[in-house]
């Protein structure tokens, strides 16, 4: 009875995971040199809607920069989807889905470092590669090309749905009508 419950409370959670209508959506990005080292990882968060440009807002930004240490924020932009010169970059914080999501010229920009002295990074992709060019104080502008991945992060449904069928495949697994076998002993 107790595998019953389980299998009942499981199934309850997928169905109320996968009916909640998400607001965002969540991607791993890395961006590798061509050596394949890479020099920022971390996750985005984007809308889960289209904008006046076809793309998704970028809504947050978390990770690292290969040697500057953790992305501390996205740079906001002055209005949604609109191109936005700031800290020596024009930049809309917008991610495009092709036959994977990309960034466009503009990309995006987030901040390094500590809020007093912060380093910006701006992601984006111009004459057929991914660049990730920082503007950091005390050094100036640091160019890098390389190439950027971005993945979905699978939903909480996803996970439930997995784990389900785990529990399912396990109870059937444990349900089983196991073989009888009689030992008889022969003295004589």
């Amino acid at each position: 009875m107790t595998g019953f419950r389980f299998l009942a409370t499981a199934a309850v959670a997928a169905a109320a995971l996968s009916s909640v209508s998400a607001q965002a959506t969540a991607f791993n990005f890395s961006i590798k040199d061509s050596s394949n080292a890479v020099l920022a990882a971390g996750t985005i968060t984007t809308s889960n809607t289209l904008n006046v440009l076809n793309g998704y807002d970028v809504l947050a930004i978390s990770g690292t920069v290969t040697g500057y240490g953790l992305i501390t924020g996205l740079v906001p932009t002055s209005a949604p989807a609109t191109p936005t010169n700031g800290h020596g970059f024009i930049y809309n914080n917008v991610v495009y889905s092709n036959s994977s999501l990309a960034v466009d010229y503009y990309g995006l920009v987030f901040t390094t470092g500590s809020p007093s002295t912060p380093a910006y990074w701006n992601v984006f992709h111009d004459a057929g590669q991914d660049w990730l060019y920082g503007n950091i104080p005390g050094t100036g502008y640091l160019p890098a090309t390389g190439t950027l991945a971005i993945a979905p992060v699978p939903e909480p449904s996803t996970w439930a749905m997995l784990l389900c069928g785990f529990a399912i495949a396990g109870a059937a697994m444990r349900s089983r009508s196991k073989p009888k076998m009689r030992v008889r002993l022969n003295l004589a």
